[in-house]
């Protein structure tokens, strides 16, 4: 074994040994968990998370900031991840009332086009 590896165990035994505060260990793990959970598994979202989920650039996301579902925390917006779900589904389903409503006229326009000619 190296004399360095043999530092690192050393050092790393010495660190086990030493007693940590408890109120050091619980901000250690809530970092930890912080670290781990992925953006689009958080409640609280910030805008900056909200563009990256929806693939949107600053300027595109500043198109719809007033339509979301946000609100003001300490000076900054948040948005809730549930909220946000629920106003994509909305939007969802307004595009496809429009698809359809599209559809729809087109066939109707054919439709009437053939019965004049």
């Amino acid at each position: 074994m190296s004399e360095t590896m043999r530092d690192w165990q050393d050092a790393l035994r010495r660190l086990l040994d030493s007693p940590v505060a408890a109120d050091v260990v619980q901000r250690v793990r809530e970092r930890l968990l912080t670290a781990t959970v992925m953006p689009d598994e958080r409640e609280m979202l910030t805008l900056d998370e909200v563009a990256e989920l929806l693939r949107l650039d600053e300027q595109q996301l500043d198109l719809v900031l007033d339509e979301l579902p946000a609100f003001e925390l300490a000076g900054v917006v948040r948005v809730r991840r549930a909220r946000l779900n629920e106003w994509i589904e909305q939007r969802e389903r307004q595009y496809i009332a429009q698809c359809l409503q599209s559809q729809a006229a087109r066939v109707l326009k054919i439709g009437l086009s053939k019965g004049v000619a």
